[in-house]
């Protein structure tokens, strides 16, 4: 989860996560706003998903989206079929 600690959406999307308690291995999140490199970090995500806004989620290393469509997976059971297929 590439996020900023300012961020209202990523705060969703973290919130979202939080109701997957029982996750293994945890989620990691990458405060992007905290890091030197930032910009190279943005640059390059955009680059690879399309996306250049916060939060950029990606799942077994596949790009999900942002919190709103985080959120529209949990809402429809996709995230938690996901988690299960993973095993996690």
């Amino acid at each position: 989860l590439f996020s900023k600690t300012y961020c209202p959406y990523c705060l969703a999307a973290k919130q979202v996560l939080n109701r997957y308690p029982d996750m293994k291995p945890r989620y990691h999140v990458i405060e992007v706003d905290l890091r030197p490199d930032a910009d190279r970090i943005k640059a390059y995500l955009t680059k690879k998903t399309g996306q250049s806004t916060f939060p950029n989620i990606f799942i077994d290393g596949k790009s999900v989206g942002g919190s709103s469509d985080l959120a529209a997976m949990d809402a429809d059971k996709r995230l938690s079929k996901l988690f299960h297929k993973m095993g996690i």
